[in-house]
């Protein structure tokens, strides 16, 4: 049938793709990768089938980042963030850390250490440091080479003064040598055990 059509009604037929300008397609970009990030979705979310679906009618014309596109901009991101971490940390003369390990629904373990300390204008001030997948034994050992890392990459060793972990016994060995400052317990853990344990959970 379309060898009959004349060249205008050829063109007529053609389904025209929607534009979206350079500027708009940026911020789009830019929100939809923060929302990624924040809530901790998968670097694919905006080019599975739904998700295009629903992009296609909320603004035609546009596909959302590839997870690639979110991988690069998630390194240049955390290299920024690294940069600025060192530039805060160098003016801050004391330092407490908390750590904490935790296991997924996959059994995945993952480990976080975070800063605290007060600002010039005592503005409190807590800042994650080091956040990672913990792959291997998760030993003492392990745990304290990790804490080693992450604080020997910041220069801040001489500026801790207190690590404040929960109960296990592989964190409370890895931290307990006042390495990284005097070691306290959660109280929050301690009360969780108390209750847990008391009332039978």
């Amino acid at each position: 049938m379309e060898q009959y059509l004349f060249k205008s009604q050829k063109s007529d037929n053609v389904v025209k793709k929607k534009f979206v300008p350079p500027n708009l397609k940026k911020k789009l970009h830019n929100a939809a990768i923060e929302c990624i990030i924040k809530d901790g979705r998968p670097f694919g979310d905006f080019r599975r089938e739904g998700m295009k679906k629903f992009l296609a009618v909320a603004i035609p014309g546009y596909v959302g980042p590839h997870r690639k596109t979110v991988a690069r901009r998630l390194h240049i991101l955390y290299k920024q963030y690294r940069k600025e971490l060192k530039r805060i940390l160098v003016n801050i003369n004391d330092i407490s850390l908390t750590t904490d390990m935790w296991q997924n629904c996959r059994q995945s373990y993952f480990i976080i250490l975070t800063a605290h300390f007060y600002e010039k204008d005592y503005k409190y001030t807590s800042l994650v440091i080091g956040f990672r997948h913990f792959i291997g034994p998760h030993n003492a050992d392990q745990i304290k080479k990790y804490i080693n890392y992450e604080i020997d990459r910041l220069e801040i060793r001489y500026k801790l003064r207190s690590i404040t972990t929960d109960n296990g016994g592989n964190i409370k060995a890895a931290t307990q040598y006042g390495d990284f400052g005097v070691r306290i317990g959660c109280y929050c853990h301690n009360i969780n055990l108390i209750n847990s344990q008391g009332l039978c959970l």
